[in-house]
């Protein structure tokens, strides 16, 4: 006699087979680190294959001008690097806690205006070094903060980490089969 138990815990099946994708989403941050990249190299770089006269497919790339250039390669480099500190799938799950009085995160105020100050600092002191016109320097702080601030926002009240999971559920399923005189069913008929 073989008997059979299916249990099952706990089911999202719309998220299963989006879980992935959806993950991969909340958390890469590479496109919003491109975006800042491409506005301060006033353009982007695309790669795409061709093919010579023998039919060969080689890699070729065309630089695709978007606006004007606010610093040179050190400084694009720097900033991006310096911003990647920030935006990043580790810190986007960290928490910033709300007072229950105020409602307000006092954390996260402190922390937006710590960076936007030393963000100006960075930019202010390496201008020259970096080629920036300094009519650029409040237009690339501006572009930079108003990526910054609404990235951050996602730590005030641990909610990032919290939506998780309403993306991730798991289902288990298992099968018991039961035989005669043996738990594992061997032998059975």
């Amino acid at each position: 006699m073989i008997k059979q138990n299916e249990v099952s815990v706990g089911s999202n099946t719309s998220y299963n087979n989006q879980q992935p994708q959806s993950i991969k989403i909340r958390l890469d941050t590479s496109d919003l680190l491109k975006k800042i990249e491409i506005f301060l190299r006033g353009g982007r770089t695309e790669y795409f294959y061709t093919e010579n006269d023998s039919g060969e497919r080689i890699l070729s790339s065309e630089y695709i001008k978007t606006g004007k250039k606010m610093c040179n390669d050190i400084g694009v480099q720097t900033l991006v690097n310096w911003i990647s500190g920030v935006i990043n799938p580790h810190v986007v799950q960290g928490n910033f806690l709300i007072d229950e009085k105020t409602g307000i995160s006092k954390s996260y105020d402190d922390y937006i205006f710590g960076f936007n100050v030393d963000l100006i600092s960075l930019v202010v002191i390496n201008r020259y070094e970096w080629d920036m016109d300094i009519k650029d320097v409040e237009g690339v702080v501006d572009f930079i903060m108003l990526m910054v601030i609404p990235f951050m926002t996602r730590l005030i009240d641990n909610k990032e980490r919290e939506s998780y999971g309403t993306t991730l559920r798991s289902v288990e399923t298992s099968n018991v089969t039961q035989g005669k005189g043996n738990p594992f069913g061997l032998g059975s008929k």
